[in-house]
C-alpha cells in the first residue's frame, strides 16, 4: 500500500516525468555522438566543448541568478515580474558580450585557444538563449510543468543533434548553429507556459532587484564560482595540453556521466526529499544513506567495470581509430565518476543538516586541487597522471564529505546548533 501510494503521489510522478525526459535526452545525444566523432575531429569537437563550457558560465550570470527567486515569490505578478526581469537582464548581458567581439582575437589567444577566434563570434546568442532557457525553466518549476521541461530537453537534443549532423557539410559551423537551434526550440516549446502577458499588474523591475539584490550579491558569485570549477578540466586541461585533450575530455566524461543521467538524478531527487521526513520524524536517517550508496554502487558497478576493462577498444570502434585517447581517459577517470555516482545523489543531506558551511569550504576546495593536479601533469608533459591525480583527490575529497556528513548526522537533534538545524521537510 505504501509503495502504491508512493507512485501515485503526484510530486513522485513529476519527478519520474522530469528524470526520463532527461535521460531521454542523454541518449540521444549518446546516439549522435558516433556520427560527430566521425565526421569532426578531437580538435574541433574540443574547441565546442570549450565553446560549450563558456556559454554555461556567461549564461549563469547573464540572469543575475534572479531565476533562483521564480518560484519563491506568493504573488503572481511577483514572480512574472521576475521573470520578465530576467529576460531583460539577459539581453543586457549579450550585449556586453557583444562589445567583446572586435577583440576575439585577443580573447582566444588569451583563453589559449587561438581557434576559438571564429566561434566566438556566436557566443551572444547562446549566452542570452542559454540564460532565457534557464528563466523558462525556473517559471516552469514554479507552476510544477515539469513534463513541459522534459520535453523541451528531448526536443532539444533532437534538433541539436539532428541540425548538426544535417550541416555537415558546412563543417565547423554544423556545431554551433545545432546548438543554438536547439535551444530556439527548447525556449519555444517552454514559452507556451510562460505567464499572463497583461504587464500592467507586473511589479516594477527596480523594487524586485532591491527586493532580491541577495541573489546578484551573494549567489551569483557562489554560482559562478561553481560553474568554473566544474568546467576546470576543460578549460585548463585543453590549455596546457592542446584542443585534440578538451575533445578527448569532453567525449569521456559525457559517457561517464550517463549512469548519473539515468540513476543519480532521480535517486538524489527522492533521497532528499525523504531524508528530510525520515530526519524530522525520528527515523533512521543513517541507515537510508547506506542503503542509497549500496543501491547506486551495484547499479553503476557493471557500466563501469566494462569501461575500465575496455575502455579504449569500446572507444575505438565505437567513435574510431582517432578517439582511443578517449577510451583512455575514461579508465583513469572511471573510478572518480563511479565514487561521484554513489554520492553526489546523498550529498544533499549536508544542507538538510544545516551544512551549508560545510558545502562552502569544500567549493572554494574544488578549483585548487583540481588546477594543481592538472598543472603536475602539464609539468610532466602526461594529461593522464594530471587526470589521475585529479581523480584520486577528488575520491579523497568526497570520502572526507561523507565522513563529515555521517559525524553530524551521529549528533542527536536536540543537539544541533541553530546553524545545524534541520530543514523542515
Amino acid at each position: 500500500m505504501r509503495l502504491r501510494t508512493f507512485l501515485l503521489d503526484s510530486s513522485t510522478r513529476q519527478t519520474a516525468r522530469l528524470s526520463m525526459g532527461s535521460a531521454a535526452a542523454a541518449v540521444i545525444t549518446f546516439a549522435a555522438s558516433p556520427l560527430l566523432t566521425r565526421i569532426f575531429g578531437p580538435e574541433v569537437l574540443g574547441l565546442f566543448g570549450v565553446f560549450s563550457a563558456l556559454g554555461v558560465i556567461f549564461a549563469l550570470v547573464a540572469t543575475g541568478r534572479f531565476d533562483l527567486a521564480i518560484p519563491i515569490p506568493v504573488k503572481e505578478s511577483e514572480a512574472a515580474g521576475l521573470y520578465r526581469l530576467c529576460y531583460r537582464v539577459a539581453v543586457v548581458a549579450g550585449l556586453g558580450v557583444a562589445c567583446l567581439l572586435p577583440l576575439r582575437a585577443q580573447l582566444a589567444h588569451a583563453l589559449g585557444y587561438p581557434g576559438l577566434e571564429p566561434w566566438l563570434i556566436a557566443l551572444p546568442a547562446t549566452v542570452v538563449l542559454g540564460a532565457w532557457i534557464q528563466t523558462e525553466t525556473a517559471w516552469a518549476t514554479r507552476v510544477q510543468s515539469f513534463g513541459a521541461i522534459a520535453k523541451a530537453r528531448v526536443v532539444q537534443a533532437t534538433v541539436t543533434a539532428a541540425i548538426q549532423i544535417g550541416l555537415s557539410f558546412a563543417g565547423w559551423i554544423a556545431l554551433p548553429a545545432g546548438l543554438l537551434a536547439g535551444f530556439f526550440a527548447q525556449i519555444a516549446l517552454m514559452r507556451k507556459i510562460r505567464p499572463d502577458n497583461d504587464l500592467t499588474r507586473l511589479e516594477p523591475p527596480s523594487a524586485l532587484v532591491r527586493k532580491y539584490r541577495q541573489f546578484p550579491l551573494y549567489t551569483l558569485p557562489s554560482g559562478l564560482l561553481d560553474a568554473i570549477t566544474m568546467q576546470l578540466p576543460l578549460l585548463v586541461g585543453g590549455l596546457f595540453f592542446g584542443p585534440a585533450f578538451a575533445g578527448f575530455y569532453v567525449l569521456s566524461s559525457k559517457i561517464l556521466a550517463l549512469p548519473s543521467a539515468f540513476f543519480g538524478g532521480p535517486a538524489g531527487q527522492v533521497f532528499y526529499r525523504e531524508f528530510a521526513k525520515r530526519l524530522n520524524s525520528g527515523g533512521n536517517a543513517r541507515a537510508l544513506i547506506f542503503s542509497a550508496w549500496i543501491k547506486l554502487a551495484a547499479m553503476g558497478a557493471i557500466p563501469f567495470l566494462v569501461l575500465a576493462y575496455s575502455g579504449p577498444w569500446l572507444f575505438e570502434h565505437i567513435y574510431g581509430d582517432t578517439w582511443r585517447a578517449a577510451g583512455e581517459m575514461a579508465v583513469v577517470l572511471g573510478p572518480m565518476f563511479f565514487v561521484m555516482l554513489i554520492s553526489s545523489p546523498t550529498s544533499g543531506a549536508m544542507l538538510v543538516l544545516g551544512g551549508q558551511r560545510v558545502s562552502a569550504v569544500f567549493s572554494l576546495c574544488f578549483p585548487v586541487y583540481r588546477l594543481t593536479c592538472l598543472w603536475f601533469g602539464y609539468r610532466q608533459d602526461n594529461p593522464l597522471l594530471g587526470l589521475a591525480l585529479l581523480a584520486l583527490a577528488e575520491i579523497i575529497t568526497i570520502l572526507i564529505f561523507n565522513l563529515i556528513l555521517l559525524r553530524r548526522l551521529s549528533v542527536r537533534p536536540d543537539e544541533f546548533t541553530p546553524e545545524q538545524k534541520p530543514l523542515p521537510s
